[in-house]
């Protein structure tokens, strides 16, 4: 019986099912090494490919942006921290929230009055015992957009185009690379400025832009944008471009004339009476443009005009 068992045990046929079984279980696990393996290089393969396609789509098509200043309020709002806030606040009693922008340390406010779906600046005042309800209620927001890189491969900027370009080398730092204007003046043009109604604040220094001799009332968004061109603090008269012509007095200057160059566009904040623009340090290149911004996401989403 001992005999029988050892046969059948060490027998060819059982030996031979042996071996088959082992390369079986030998077989499944190739393919079961060879399956992860391709997973594996598919789940590669697609991270790789969405990793380039974004990074086309960042360098050639679209990127996003933080507004880092406040030179574009009421349009985009950049409040840097510590230096300014912004509030929402029904300033005239019309029953709508208007925008209040505190500047730095002054105690004196920066008003937008709500008129529609825009706002429009209306002048600084001091909100006095009620400085401190204001500051209660004022937040720390800043806009992100989405910036268009391809427009300008086939037409150039437009007036009105809300414009992301990299600082011009005269006045670059590596803290702030890229500014975010608008385009206000096209090459080969003269700009000018017409008395326009002041606000409180800056009663005498407010003008309406003039091209070529003729007041700007399109795109739309230039019906109500008044301009600072008198008065205009702290330029320096040795870093003003030479194509621009100023009136220095004190500490202060009047911009009467620009003749936008022909290689550049001119580019001025919507936060007139606290942005560093073209009025300071000249017209933007045109091969130092980087997209045009296009939507806003983040707060108040929007597309952008």
């Amino acid at each position: 019986m001992a005999g029988d068992a050892a046969r059948q045990l060490f027998s060819p046929s059982r030996t031979t099912d042996t071996f088959a079984s082992q390369r079986t279980d030998q077989a499944k696990s190739e393919k079961q090494a060879q399956g992860s393996v391709a997973v594996l290089r598919d789940w590669t393969d697609a991270i790789a490919i969405a990793f380039l396609v974004a990074m086309f789509i960042r360098v050639f098509v679209a990127e996003l942006f933080v507004i880092p200043s406040p030179s574009m309020t009421p349009t985009l709002l950049g409040i840097e921290p510590g230096r300014q806030a912004v509030s929402f606040y029904d300033q005239n009693g019309d029953g709508q929230e208007d925008m209040i922008l505190r500047s730095d340390s002054s105690r004196f406010l920066h008003v937008y009055l709500k008129q529609g779906k825009t706002y429009h600046y209306a002048g600084e005042f001091n909100p006095g015992y009620d400085y401190d309800l204001w500051m209660r209620k004022a937040q720390r927001r800043q806009d992100r957009i989405v910036v268009a890189k391809f427009f300008y491969w086939f037409s150039p900027s437009k007036r009105g185009d809300i414009v992301v370009f990299k600082v011009p080398e005269q006045i670059f730092t590596s803290t702030k690379p890229i500014y975010i204007k608008r385009t206000v003046g096209l090459p080969g043009e003269t700009l000018t400025f017409a008395p326009a109604p002041g606000v409180p604040g800056h009663e005498d220094s407010m003008g309406w832009l003039v091209v070529d001799g003729k007041r700007v009332t399109e795109p739309e968004f230039f019906q109500m944008q008044r301009y600072e061109w008198k008065n205009i603090p702290h330029v320096d008269p040795y870093g003003v471009p030479s194509f621009a012509k100023y009136r220095f007095h004190y500490d202060a200057a009047d911009l009467l004339e620009v003749k936008v160059p022909r290689d550049g566009v001119y580019m001025l904040g919507d936060n007139t009476v606290s942005s560093q623009d073209s009025r300071y340090w000249g017209a933007v290149p045109l091969d130092r443009l980087r997209g045009r911004a296009v939507f806003r996401y983040w707060l108040r989403p929007g597309f952008l005009h």
